[in-house]
């Protein structure tokens, strides 16, 4: 399914949820996470608290931070990705497919009647918002234009049109980047009740109704329907120094396009 308008998606899933007698609290930062026993027990926002056995952690580029509350390791590093979109191009139409070349780490896509443009630099910016301030948000992840022209310059003989187009926009957000390049999907070791869903790698937004729904399956049955055992966190036996995971965070953004059977550097 395409869909136009990323934006959407999200609107339907708080549709979907608040129908199904979902509570939303909007613009509610979680202040802190009550675990007794090593047992979740509720959590804290402005105002007051919320009594549940369950949290599950969601919060893409903050995980860390809200896996901090709980005194649980979320290793996940929220790495800089940019792309642009051109201004409408004629003949381009909405089903055009998404074009990926491997060589030079790029992408291209149809989007609001011109091409989306995006890749993955060689030098790629990690970016820790905990060390941003609390009002830190994605519009504060800096832009530098000139990766993108880069990318372009290498791309353009394939995609010939973007020579000419002006640009309607840029943007950049953040990446949720594991040491192995695999989701972060499941319980998290040493707090019960406590789960993540995270560590998408840049996939997010394609996955979240498959990975939301077995998660979901997991927390609440105890068995998911398909087996994803292998994206919990559990999986990592040991805590990286900061160093080691932002090093192999890069390496995983470096490489995304690499053949599936090229060695991780995580061992």
């Amino acid at each position: 399914m395409y869909i136009e308008e990323p934006a959407s998606l999200l609107t339907a899933y708080q549709e979907a949820a608040a129908k199904r007698g979902v509570a939303i609290f909007g613009d509610t930062p979680v202040t802190g996470i009550r675990v007794r026993d090593g047992e979740v027990t509720g959590v804290t926002i402005p105002g007051g608290e919320i009594a549940t056995p369950v949290v599950v952690d969601a919060a893409g580029a903050w995980a860390r931070q809200v896996g901090r509350l709980a005194g649980a390791s979320v290793p996940v590093v929220p790495m800089r990705h940019q792309l642009y979109i051109t201004q409408q191009i004629a003949g381009i139409e909405a089903s055009y497919p998404i074009v990926r070349i491997i060589d030079a780490a790029v992408y291209v896509r149809p989007a609001r009647g011109g091409i989306m443009l995006g890749g993955f630099e060689s030098s790629p910016l990690p970016l820790d918002p905990a060390e941003r301030g609390e009002s830190f948000s994605m519009d504060d992840v800096p832009l530098d234009f000139t990766v993108l022209e880069q990318l372009t310059g290498l791309v353009d003989r394939n995609v010939p049109a973007l020579r000419q187009a002006g640009v309607q926009e840029h943007r950049s957000g953040l990446f949720t980047m594991t040491a192995d390049g695999l989701f972060l999907a499941g319980p998290v070791p040493g707090v019960r009740g406590f789960w993540t869903i995270t560590g998408c790698n840049g996939s997010g937004f394609s996955f979240s109704p498959a990975l939301g729904r077995v998660l979901a399956e997991w927390i609440v049955h105890g068995e998911p329907s398909l087996d994803i055992r292998a994206l919990s966190p559990e999986r990592f036996t040991r805590q990286f120094a900061d160093e080691e995971l932002v090093a192999a965070a890069v390496w995983q953004y470096t490489h995304y396009y690499t053949p599936p059977e090229a060695t991780s550097v995580v061992a």
